[in-house]
């Protein structure tokens, strides 16, 4: 029978094993595994069978109320059914205690089948498609001959009105996208998040937002390994030439020679898809194989002890 204990730093050899079995050893768990063992908010969980480490989740507060949940691993060598929804219905019995709450999703791959049947069983309920598109960044950006001036906006007067303005957050229902996780627009988050860490770019003509770009750049675990992969959260500009400019920007200063490759998770509108078109980003499979799913707060009452 599957157990569940909190995951400790004494588990991170275990939990490394795991990970190079799985996605061809491309996991990025050994990034984030002591960070995620740190996060005092959410829950690190480690997942045992007969009393070894066999998988894991992650339980994410984004907001004191937002609840994400992640990071989901099984070791592929064990056969034993169940494990996924031990820890779903171990996840959902904590929260129910909660009476705040304002969501709990989570995202997967239109591919993932067992992930869908699972959580969908439990109680999930699909609330969105994107597109996730990924390719090689340009090794050769025309940083500094770009056609616009394109300038980090540190001002929320500036990138607020953008922001909820835009069509992307619209057909995101309002939510930001950052790569496979779903944030919830609030002012005060996204200011934290990227207003006040450099990641808004844009072309400002006469204090007008002519276009506006924000992205993060390789992320960089505390045990100092580094994702190479520049994450689009959205572009959006009055026409595609400007949105070529943001793009070579960020390829040029915002980890163009650290990352070798981009990837953005799209909505379904025409601009998006012009610019991944053009910029090499293509999805892997299929359109709208982002799929992110959200647990009906009401249904909470029946897994409350």
């Amino acid at each position: 029978m599957f157990a569940i204990r909190r995951m400790t730093p004494a588990d991170r050899p275990a939990m490394i094993d795991i990970s190079s079995r799985i996605w061809e050893g491309r996991d990025y768990l050994p990034i984030v595994f002591d960070d995620w063992v740190a996060d005092s908010k959410g829950a690190f969980l480690a997942v045992t069978l007969d009393g070894r480490l066999v998988g894991c989740a992650k339980l994410t507060f984004l907001t004191p109320t937002d609840v994400w949940f992640e990071g989901l691993r099984k070791d592929p060598r064990v056969k034993e059914p169940g494990l996924g929804q031990t820890v779903a219905r171990h996840v959902l019995s904590d929260l129910a205690a909660r009476r705040d709450l304002t969501s709990i999703r989570f995202s997967t791959g239109v591919r993932n089948l067992a992930s869908i049947t699972l959580n969908e069983r439990v109680g999930f309920r699909r609330i969105l498609a994107l597109s996730y598109k990924t390719g090689p960044v340009p090794q050769a950006a025309r940083v500094g001959r770009a056609r616009h001036a394109v300038s980090v906006l540190a001002e929320g007067r500036l990138v607020f009105p953008a922001v909820e303005r835009s069509d992307w957050l619209q057909k995101s229902r309002g939510l930001v996208v950052e790569g496979w996780k779903a944030l919830p627009y609030q002012r005060e988050l996204f200011q934290k998040r990227y207003v006040d860490t450099g990641s808004c770019r844009g072309v400002v003509s006469h204090g007008e937002v002519l276009g506006l770009a924000v992205s993060v750049a390789p992320r960089r675990g505390s045990s100092g390994r580094e994702a190479g992969r520049i994450r689009l959260v959205s572009v959006e500009a009055r026409d595609d030439e400007i949105a070529d400019d943001l793009y070579e920007d960020i390829v040029g200063r915002t980890g163009g020679r650290h990352a070798a490759e981009a990837e953005w998770v799209i909505p379904p509108l025409d601009q998006p898809r012009r610019l991944c078109q053009g910029w090499g980003l293509s999805s892997r499979e299929q359109e709208e194989d982002f799929l992110l799913y959200e647990f009906p707060l009401a249904e909470l009452a029946r897994f409350r002890s």
